[in-house]
Order: C-alpha cells, then sequence, then structure tokens
C-alpha cells in the first residue's frame, strides 16, 4: 500500500472516530431545553459524516500534468465506470459544501431563537425543517449545475496519455477560462458566507445585550459581572 493511501485512511479513520464521538455526545448528553440548538449542530455532523465515510471509501489521486484524477484502493479494481467515479467526487464535494449551508443554517437559527424566540416557537420545527431542506436542496442543484460542465471523459481529455485507457478515474476540463469563472463564483459565495455569519454574530450580540435585563441574577451571575456578562455569555452561546 502506498503512503498517500496510508495517509487517507488514517485520516478518514480519526475523521470518523470523530464524528461518531460527536453524534454520541449529541444523541446522548443534549439537555432538552437545547434540542433546537442540537438539531442545527446535529445537521452539520450528519453531512460532514457522509461526506467522510464517501471520501474515506474513494481515494482519489491526481494525474500531473493531466487535469484528471485516479481512483485508489479496494473499490478501484471492480469500478471502471468513469461516470461513477465522476459522480463520487461530485458526492464528496456535495457531502462536505452542505455541512457548510449547515454552518451558516445554524447560525441563522440562533439569531432568531435569541432575537424572537415567541415566534420561532410559534412557527414549529416543521417549518424550520421545510426551510432548512430547500436550502439545502438549492445549493446542491446550483452546485451539480456549475460543476456539471467542468468534467470530460478521458477519451474527450486533449493529450490524454494512452496508458490510462483502462483505469478508473474522471477528468476536469483544461479550459482556464471556465475553472476561473468556477473559483471566482467559490471565493464570491465564501465571502458572502463569512459576511453572513458576522452579521448574524453582531445582530445576535445586540439581541442578547438588550434582553440582558430579563435574565434572572442567578443566571447572569454564572458568567461574571458588568459589562461582560452579555459578552461572555455570547461566548457560550457559540
Amino acid at each position: 500500500m502506498s503512503t498517500y493511501l496510508i495517509l487517507h485512511y488514517t485520516s478518514a479513520f480519526i475523521n470518523l472516530i470523530i464524528n461518531i464521538f460527536t453524534l454520541y455526545v449529541i444523541f446522548t448528553r443534549t439537555p432538552s431545553n437545547m434540542k433546537n440548538v442540537a438539531a442545527t449542530i446535529l445537521n452539520i455532523i450528519l453531512w460532514n459524516f457522509a461526506g467522510n465515510i464517501v471520501w474515506g471509501l474513494m481515494p482519489f489521486h491526481p494525474l500531473f500534468p493531466m487535469n484528471c484524477y485516479v481512483l485508489q484502493g479496494p473499490l478501484a479494481q471492480w469500478l471502471y465506470a468513469h461516470d461513477f467515479e465522476k459522480y463520487g467526487f461530485i458526492f464528496i464535494v456535495l457531502f462536505f459544501l452542505n455541512a457548510c449551508v449547515g454552518v451558516q443554517l445554524s447560525f441563522q437559527f440562533r439569531w432568531i431563537q435569541l432575537a424572537a424566540p415567541d415566534k420561532l416557537k410559534h412557527l414549529g420545527r416543521k417549518w424550520a425543517y421545510i426551510y432548512s431542506a430547500g436550502t439545502h436542496i438549492w445549493a446542491s442543484v446550483l452546485f451539480f449545475y456549475l460543476s456539471n460542465s467542468m468534467f470530460l471523459t478521458p477519451e474527450t481529455y486533449p493529450d490524454f496519455y494512452p496508458a490510462f485507457q483502462n483505469v478508473p478515474m474522471f477528468c476536469m476540463t483544461p479550459d482556464k477560462t471556465k475553472f476561473i469563472v468556477l473559483v471566482c463564483i467559490i471565493v464570491v459565495s465564501v465571502f458572502l458566507a463569512s459576511g453572513v455569519i458576522i452579521t448574524l454574530v453582531l445582530l445576535s450580540y445586540k439581541s442578547l445585550y438588550s434582553r440582558r435585563y430579563l435574565m434572572s441574577i442567578s443566571t447572569l451571575s454564572c458568567f461574571g459581572s458588568g459589562k461582560g456578562k452579555a459578552r461572555t455569555y455570547m461566548w457560550y452561546t457559540y
């Protein structure tokens, strides 16, 4: 077994152990009054867990200078369909993309829970699930649409090496313009998502600070005294 595969499987194993331990803590140690917060964290962990499983089973290795990736490991002995490798790679990225979407959703729900807890309780979990599912579906469809034109079969790849004719692999377009557009979209999306998260953190802090007088003295005493109470509680919330 190559050093690359050893490092890949070791990393995947460590990630899976961390995911399983986190899921165990969420399912067995979450207080009943924090189920809503735990649900948003569970959403992130499950997407990450699924991505780690597929990523662990399908180690891809780049074939430089070609923009192609070959499947290694036990599955490579049985799977030679290029579409399978392509969609396997897409699903790996898709799972981790949805984990990132889950992070943003968690900040949205935490802000709503701090700013308008009564409205959130009135709407119920059903609408929260519908909104979350819709956001995940929208992000997934958009990703499939943008990534579909980025893949080529090895036979249609320019300057493809015939030695890799029967190797389980997929190739991505060498068109630099498409890559630049895709990278720009990813960078802009990351900056927008980061901006939304920072804004939600600031709004959550503002909502918490405006409601500080509604907190009991015993609750506030757990987090210190003075102006730092709300700030400290905010750190515990996130």
